[in-house]
Order: C-alpha cells, then sequence, then structure tokens
C-alpha cells in the first residue's frame, strides 16, 4: 500500500501523532488516548524470543466517549529522503518485522479513567541477518458513532496511535557519511543544504549543526546543534536548513558539523561563500565554492 493511498484514510490526529512518535520516544498522545513507550529498541539473536509490554490509556475530559473500542495493528514503515513516512501492509519491506510479532489482547475496551496493558511478543527467526528491523504497532478506534438526531450533523475522528520498534541483530553496523553540502545567501537568509547517507546495516540518529565565519574567522551566525530525522541502512536523508541573517558583502566560510553517533568522529564540510554587493544583481546574490574537507574532531 503506497503512503499516499494510506494518507487518505488517516485523519490529520493520526498523521500528527505519527510525526511525533517518529522522532521521539514519549508515549504518542491524541483525543485523550495515549500509547506507551512511543519508541522501543530490542538487541536479540536469531531464534530469540523477548516479551514486553505496552500500555494504552484513556484520559478522563471534556466530550470524550465513555469507553473506547480499540484494535492493535501492525504496519511496516520507512522513511524517504524527503522525511516523509510509509506505511505499508506488513511484512512487505525489506527490513521488516511485523510479522515476527504476536499480542495479547488484540482488541478490547478501554472505559475512560482506565489503562490496559498490551503484551507484544517479538520472536526473531533462526538464520536472521545482523542489522536492524522495524515495525508500527498501532492501536485503532472502533468505538461505534455517536448517535446523530435527525437534521443534525457530526464530524468523528478516528485515532491511530503507535509504537515504533526496532529490532537490532547482532553485529549491528552504524556507518554514516556526509555525501554533499551546498549553501546559497539569499533575502535575509542562508540556505544550507546536505545529503546524509548510511551505508551501516542499522539505523543512526544524527545532530547537526551550522556556523558561518567571516573573513577574519569570527562567527557570525550559527544554529544550535540539533538531532535530524531517524537515518534507516542503505538510506539518505535531504535536509535543510535556514538561518535568518542577512550577510554584509564579503568573503565567508559555513561550516557544517555532523555527528552520525557511529562511534566515528564528527564529521565536518565547508563551503566557501561569497556575497557581492548589490549591483544590477538582486541583493544578497552569492556565489558558491565547493571546498572539499576531509572528516574532523570537534
Amino acid at each position: 500500500m503506497r503512503f499516499w493511498k494510506t494518507l487518505t484514510k488517516l485523519s490529520i490526529g493520526i498523521v500528527f501523532a505519527m510525526l511525533l512518535m517518529f522522532a521521539l520516544p514519549s508515549p504518542a498522545r491524541a483525543a485523550g488516548l495515549s500509547l506507551s513507550p512511543g519508541r522501543l529498541e530490542l538487541e536479540m539473536n536469531p531464534g530469540s524470543e523477548r516479551t514486553f509490554p505496552l500500555t494504552a490509556y484513556y484520559e478522563k475530559g471534556e466530550g470524550v466517549q465513555p469507553n473506547a473500542r480499540l484494535v492493535v495493528r501492525f504496519n511496516d514503515w520507512m522513511m524517504k529522503p524527503d522525511g516523509d513516512i510509509i506505511l505499508s501492509q506488513p511484512g512487505l519491506l525489506p527490513r521488516s518485522s511485523a510479522n515476527w510479532l504476536l499480542v495479547s489482547p488484540s482488541e478490547f475496551l478501554l472505559p475512560v479513567g482506565n489503562s490496559q496493558p498490551i503484551r507484544v511478543t517479538v520472536s526473531v527467526p533462526a538464520g536472521t541477518k545482523p542489522g536492524s528491523y522495524y515495525a508500527a504497532i498501532f492501536i485503532e478506534e472502533r468505538t461505534p458513532p455517536p448517535t446523530v438526531n435527525p437534521g443534525e450533523k457530526k464530524v468523528v475522528l478516528r485515532y491511530r496511535l503507535g509504537t515504533i520498534l526496532y529490532v537490532l541483530v547482532p553485529n549491528v553496523v552504524r556507518k554514516g557519511d556526509l555525501s554533499s553540502l551546498s549553501a546559497d545567501a539569499e533575502a535575509g537568509k542562508v540556505v544550507v543544504k546536505s545529503v546524509l547517507k548510511n551505508m551501516g546495516n542499522a539505523h543512526v540518529r544524527p545532530n547537526h549543526q551550522v556556523e558561518i565565519k567571516n573573513a577574519a574567522g569570527e562567527t557570525v551566525a550559527e544554529t544550535k546543534p540539533e538531532d535530524t530525522p531517524v537515518l534507516l541502512p542503505d538510506s539518505e536523508l535531504d535536509l535543510q536548513i535556514e538561518l535568518p541573517v542577512k550577510l554584509p558583502p564579503g568573503e565567508y566560510t559555513l561550516v557544517y558539523k555532523i555527528d552520525f553517533r557511529d562511534e566515528k568522529a564528527v564529521q565536518v564540510g565547508k563551503v566557501s561563500l561569497t556575497v557581492a554587493a548589490a549591483q544590477s544583481s538582486p541583493p544578497d546574490s552569492a556565489r558558491l565554492t565547493q571546498v572539499k574537507s576531509p572528516p574532523s574532531q570537534r
């Protein structure tokens, strides 16, 4: 099932909760419902089995139904280079772990103000190759729609909340690389574009930062260190950072630091940026020259 077809079946609340759960380990929440943890990583050997708990909770609040009927579903997932999430039927993607899962209970009634433990058992097939494997575990509302009186119209949103499961089968190799780097000075901002690649067999969670230095080596603009989306094996991410700064004419060096957290040195890329004085060209026009810089430590 392609992501775009899946997206038409999901409410705004579902998509928002999904985006949060891919970025954060905290519980996914929507409309009084929550599922925790939002992210779980298990290291397991081929042929092994492990059971872990999830917890669904239905908070009290104005306008919530007295009971929520919920069903548990599994999906494959992956991420496109632009960060869009792709969902598919379980077991279709090469690094799927969805068919390794059993859950109890698979459907339940959850009264408001109560919680429900969900037992999930993972069985890694014998002979599984090293690397990381993925699944999304959703709880989905199956509550009957409210009664509608004659002449009334009601909009009903149904939510799916999920936990992202990472199964790591030894020996995992994390190998990130800064594939390309470019920058452009525009009106009131500098736009930095980078391409990150993962050539290992396990996911990485990079952290990146940008600095702009003038000809004297002084930092004139910078960003705080920030985590990128997760970078899956044999995948790449196309990232863009915008710095809200108007640079005076002159010569600059843009320094891009990327920590793949792969037990290797922080990689550093540099590009030289020339901001010309405004003449016949628009303000802040810039000429960019790629400068190759080997990875270095902080």
